[in-house]
């Protein structure tokens, strides 16, 4: 008896660009086009997530978790009201999810958790070409290819009821059964 491997699905949660990286290895940006203002940008993004999700059915949603030190308090709100919206989504959905702290999406890629863009976009560059796997076009979809593959690595171990190895410690699975 075979089992499928489980659709993983990679998300860096912007409120302007957002990259996506879905179990067959497509990434996409969903950018938020400039003229949707206000909280209609949640709505934009809430609706453009549920209909590229839905045919995929997610088993789990690897979503990097909030990064608190970034500048703007209320630039940290909005996103935090995206946030919630789209983790909202996703237990309505029945998606369990996992969050990823930027420093594993970083040490990751590169081997260092405190590592900028342009290198991580270089190693998903690097790593994408070596599995034959389309390449990220920005960051966030760079951001979001690795989140996908740190969730499959954690995907595993959840559905043999394993606690995570301690490289992989650091992320919250308080969300990851539905």
């Amino acid at each position: 008896m075979t089992t499928d491997p489980p659709r993983v699905v990679g998300l860096d949660l912007a409120l302007r660009a957002s990259g996506l990286a879905l179990p067959d290895g497509t990434l996409h940006t969903l950018k938020i086009p400039n003229r949707i203002r206000g909280y209609r940008r949640h709505a934009w993004l809430a609706e453009e997530l549920v209909a590229r999700l839905n045919p995929v059915a997610p088993d789990l949603v690897s979503i990097e978790a909030y990064a608190l030190g970034a500048p703007g308090r209320l630039s940290l709100v909005r996103l935090g009201e995206a946030g919630g919206l789209v983790r909202t989504l996703f237990a309505r959905a029945g998606w369990p999810w996992i969050e990823v702290p930027q420093a594993l999406v970083k040490k990751t890629a590169t081997g260092r958790g405190n590592a900028d863009k342009a290198d991580v976009m270089a190693a998903a560059e690097d790593d994408a070409q070596r599995r034959g796997l389309p390449m990220p076009d920005n960051t966030d979809e760079a951001d979001a290819y690795w989140l996908r593959w740190i969730g499959e690595d954690a995907a595993a171990f959840l559905a043999a009821g394993d606690d995570l190895p301690g490289s992989l410690s650091s992320i919250d699975t308080d969300h990851a059964h539905t």
